[in-house]
């Protein structure tokens, strides 16, 4: 299905068709593989879907992944988006509306005398008005984020009828596509416009026929939210690095062959990472292989990121494997050749690798454990070099009931004031029980002189004299593990405290390792329970981890 407009002809996306002496930037293919055709039937059902749409129920349900497997029909795929990116949702929670915020840009656009028709007059009068006393009077842009506004419009989808050419719908199309960036930059303030947003607002504007309010709220959902892509556009690109470095494992996982040839040529997964997760596979020569790919993304999350990169590297892995030279090497991984980025070709591999959530995020916890146990060589280095009188005065790092609990461990020899009281006590005792045998009459004490001075006797007496001061004379050791174990587990406390103990720089008590989460019960029973015991029903605070860390670092406290 092909039309005519200005002796150009386009394609049923709207991308335009060159001649092939013709060489254009982003050229694409105009060979689309995906279904074009649906059955009545079909699309009566994606009708009763999206009219019946229930978000709790149906998003990321195995229906609506069936669905969408099956394919989208291109008059439903923009509802479709709506409904997976919760803009009435969003609209409902934010006290903003598209409205206000184009009336703010438009205020600040004639006081500096510019249109968003302007073309490249805009950036010249940008340049001449850019002082100090203008960005201290104007707050709703900075003339750095309208500067490259403005530059990147004629690079977004620039084959695209909707930005291509000086035709009055060309012109419009790019003026809806400032419009929205420049209302998404008042929004957020915090990152206003990053190289990259233009193209994913001009794929809004496209699939929902130029609404520009309905696109405005499709980019702040994907780009304010952790599900999707939020992180991508800040300074730092923080997230985008982690990602990175979790979709290197994940390759390493699964396809070691190609990590190590990546390797060997010192390719890092950021230099191809960048341009895929940033502009969400648009630069893909197949259009009908990219918009699969935003179904799959819209519906799963940054996961399907993972899914189709992954699958990406597995079409391509026979020209990526026989490349052996850099420069050969990355334009196979920045621009896909036709044959890997077919819709029948690809999608079928991507919908066959399944990556789930929790396996993202542990790596992710496995990536962190591993950069904070990496040692500050500059740090070890000036400690190295002071001297030891400096070194004795720094204060101990770390959680302070875990200090106290471990001196008190390596100082079993020092006698604690309970170890005191209880001496004190005993001694008490036995000057009461003396002073009684003195006060009797001369007859008993004869008797009982004679039968204390048995040695049978004498060897009883010291016996249960050694026994009660071992039983009395409690250690620092012995209190240390009583603290630990306050959870009431006399079978797993001494296990607890030699971790404790082993592991210094620990701040936590209660370790989360899987050998222990099976025994959650024991924590809360004063001992094993058998079949005619009945469980106990302990009261909440008992099982409250913060309670009891004050209740220890309380009885601390007292103890020292």
């Amino acid at each position: 299905m092909e039309r005519q407009t200005e002796k150009r002809n386009f394609d049923e996306f709207g991308f335009v068709i060159l001649p092939q002496m013709q060489e254009y930037e982003n050229e694409r293919s105009h060979e689309y593989t995906a279904k074009k055709k649906f059955w009545k039937i079909e699309l009566t059902a994606w009708d009763k879907l999206l009219k019946t749409w229930n978000v709790s129920r149906l998003r990321g349900s195995s229906k609506v992944t069936k669905f969408v497997q099956h394919g989208v029909p291109i008059q439903i795929r923009g509802e479709l988006w709506k409904k997976l990116l919760d803009i009435e949702v969003i609209k409902a929670t934010v006290k903003c509306t598209y409205k206000e915020e184009l009336c703010q840009i438009r205020e600040q656009l004639v006081d500096l005398g510019i249109s968003e028709y302007g073309g490249q007059k805009v950036l010249d009068e940008i340049s001449e008005v850019e002082s100090e006393s203008y960005r201290v009077k104007y707050k709703h842009i900075s003339l750095d984020a309208l500067r490259h506004i403005f530059l990147d419009l004629h690079r977004s989808l620039p084959t695209h009828e909707l930005f291509m050419g000086e035709t009055a719908k060309a012109k419009e199309g790019r003026a809806a596509l400032f419009r929205v960036l420049a209302a998404y930059a008042r929004y957020n303030r915090s990152v206003e416009y990053c190289q990259g947003m233009s193209v994913i607002a001009a794929m809004f504007l496209i699939q929902t026929n130029c609404d520009e309010e309905t696109a405005f709220w499709c980019l702040v959902s994907l780009l304010d939210r952790h599900k999707y892509i939020l992180g991508y556009f800040h300074n730092n690109m923080a997230r985008l690095q982690e990602h990175a470095d979790v979709f290197s494992r994940l390759l390493q996982q699964r396809h070691p062959e190609i990590q190590i040839h990546l390797a060997k040529y010192e390719i890092h997964p950021l230099m191809y990472i960048t341009p895929w997760f940033m502009v969400l596979f648009t630069g893909f020569a197949c259009w009908d292989t990219v918009l699969a790919c935003w179904d799959l993304l819209l519906l799963q999350g940054h996961s399907a990121l993972f899914r189709i990169s992954l699958a990406v590297m597995e079409v391509n892995k026979a020209n990526i494997l026989a490349a052996k030279d850099l420069c050969h090497l990355l334009p196979l991984l920045l621009h896909p050749p036709v044959s890997v980025c077919r819709h029948d070709v690809l999608m079928s591999a991507v919908y066959s690798t399944h990556i789930e959530d929790w396996e993202i995020s542990s790596l992710q916890a496995v990536l962190d454990e591993e950069k904070n146990e990496i040692p500050d060589l500059e740090h070890l280095e000036k400690e190295e070099m002071q001297p030891e009188t400096e070194k004795s005065e720094k204060p101990e790092i770390g959680n302070s009931a875990m200090r106290k609990i471990i001196s008190a461990l390596k100082s079993s020899d020092k006698p604690t004031n309970l170890d005191r009281k209880r001496r004190s006590s005993t001694r008490l005792r036995s000057q009461k029980r003396t002073s009684k045998e003195n006060a009797r009459t001369p007859r008993s004490t004869m008797l009982r002189g004679v039968q204390k001075n048995s040695p049978a006797r004498q060897g009883r007496i010291q016996k249960r004299r050694s026994l009660k001061n071992s039983q009395l004379a409690i250690s620092p050791c012995q209190e240390a593990l009583e603290y630990l174990s306050i959870r009431r587990s006399p079978r797993l406390a001494p296990g607890r405290a030699l971790r404790v103990v082993n592991d210094s720089l620990q701040d936590r008590l209660c370790l989360k390792e899987a050998s222990e989460k099976h025994a959650f019960h024991a924590f809360h029973t004063p001992k094993p329970l058998s079949k005619h015991h009945h469980c106990v029903n302990t009261p909440p605070f008992l099982a409250s981890p913060d309670v009891e860390m004050r209740e220890m670092k309380m009885k601390l406290e007292i103890m020292h």
